[in-house]
């Protein structure tokens, strides 16, 4: 995916790719995966060899099919001349790979490659999966960690997914490559260096470079263990990147271990902090508990006895006496020489909702309290959408309000307005619009909770004298 996005396909060979970019695709790979730099050789090779199938798979997609079919470029004569909008390749580069794609040189080039191609007398039946990854699964099939010989690799290889060799060519083969192994087991098999069971086999010499059977990058001295200075190869670079991962998991190791001896060396301190802050409030609270038993004990009894008022004369603009009982609110009679008697049951009061309530229509967004009966409690908090309209479908009946529930304080009351069978309670209407009988709303300003009512002087009227 990097070389796609960051390697310009007009660049023929991979060797003419700025160094600055390839600086660029080693940061990015190293980013994600931490590897030692004695593998970037590698690295870069691989991904250049993603970035030039690449560009072979846009060549057989895009291109191939003009050439091998004339009447596709007369009825799209600009069918080349637009890059594939899904690979955000630029249309300059995309002129210049075509014009090198379908030149003459290049389809020389290309047939010269076909044919090498079909002289590959056993290609193998793995497709994308490499001998690596073809070992590790032998591996866990079965149950053993040690290396594979790389002839059962090879001939594993020429088998299709049902474990059957796919030509009576590789059948030969893969048989004889069985035979020699048991010949191994017995000792009768002579192998020296590079001419082990599979050269013997196919009868051809190693070619230099490479090892047949095993994946790209696998030298002859990774595998036959030729002696050779410096520890080169995939194999050696393997181990290096074992070291280094081993040395930066030690240094992690170590880093992890700092943060716990700095994290524990805090914790201990503000534990001490907090223990001496508790020993702090244990002392004044016990100071304080100690200096209000003493105020109590000091503290003058209080006359519990209550208020009386002097009679007053009834002259003119004189106060009428005040009744000694807790206070509470005295209407006189008008009547000249007459006390009108005196209510108690208004000494506490608790308003509840009732048609008078709102003289007035509610204004829209009031937030109110919503009760289900007259002199029950709250169930809920609301606010006055309208006094008019749809509710749920339906026209607002004569003195309801469209509300909305804001907050249910009663999980178990039911609306006294449903709304079909799926909203019965008020917990159902939360954030919803219902319609709600005007006597059960009342607004926050009504709302006056018990309350002491304050004692009012009335000025009695004298007889005339």
């Amino acid at each position: 995916m990097q070389a796609k996005s960051m390697v310009p396909i007009n660049i023929d060979n991979w060797r003419e790719v700025p160094k600055s970019i390839l600086d660029s695709l080693w940061k990015d790979v190293n980013l994600a995966f931490h590897l030692d730099e004695n593998m970037r050789k590698n690295i870069i090779g691989s991904v250049g060899n993603k970035w030039r199938q690449f560009k072979c798979n846009l060549n057989k997609k895009f291109i191939v099919p003009y050439l091998n079919d004339p009447s596709l470029l007369e009825a799209n004569p600009r069918g080349l001349h637009k890059p594939p909008p899904s690979y955000h390749i630029e249309e300059t580069h995309w002129k210049e790979f075509v014009k090198r794609r379908t030149s003459k040189e290049f389809q020389d080039f290309r047939k010269l490659q076909q044919e090498r191609r079909n002289h590959l007398q056993y290609p193998h039946r793995t497709s994308r999966h490499s001998y690596t990854e073809l070992e590790a699964d032998l591996q866990a099939k079965w149950g053993t960690t040690e290396q594979i010989d790389r002839s059962i690799l090879w001939k594993e290889a020429r088998k299709d997914s049902s474990g059957n060799y796919v030509t009576e060519r590789d059948k030969v083969k893969g048989e004889a490559i069985e035979d020699m192994l048991e010949q191994r087991k017995e000792g009768k098999l002579i192998e020296i260096g590079t001419n082990d069971i599979l050269t013997q086999v196919l009868g051809t010499a190693e070619h230099p470079g490479r090892v047949r059977g095993q994946s790209r990058g696998v030298t002859q001295r990774d595998y036959f263990h030729k002696p050779v200075g410096g520890g080169g190869g995939l194999r050696g670079l393997q181990k290096k990147q074992i070291e280094f991962e081993r040395q930066s998991n030690i240094r992690h190791r170590e880093e992890i271990e700092k943060l716990k001896e700095s994290f524990m060396s805090k914790l201990e301190e503000l534990s001490t902090k907090m223990a001496h802050m508790q020993a702090n409030f244990d002392s004044h609270s016990s100071f304080c508990s100690h200096s209000r038993v003493n105020t109590i004990e000091v503290e003058a009894p209080i006359d519990t006895a209550p208020e009386v008022e002097a009679p007053m004369e009834t002259t003119p603009d004189v106060e009428a006496p005040i009744d000694t009982t807790p206070e509470v609110e005295v209407l006189m009679d008008t009547t000249p020489g007459v006390e009108a008697p005196v209510d108690t049951s208004t000494l506490y009061e608790t308003p509840t909702p009732s048609p008078s309530i709102h003289p007035e229509p509610l204004k829209k967004d009031v937030k109110c309290k919503l009760y289900i009966e007259q002199g029950g409690d709250v169930v809920a908090l609301g606010r006055v959408v309208a006094t008019k309209g749809n509710v749920n479908g339906k026209s607002l009946a004569p003195g309801n309000y469209r509300m909305v529930v804001d907050r249910c304080l009663d999980g178990s009351a039911k609306l006294p307005v449903s709304v079909g069978d799926e909203m019965t309670l008020v917990v159902h209407a939360v954030n919803s619009y219902v319609a709600w009988p005007s006597h059960l709303i009342i607004t926050y300003d009504h709302e006056q909770g018990p309350k002491r009512l304050k004692r009012k002087r009335i000025l009695a009227a004298c007889p005339p004298t």
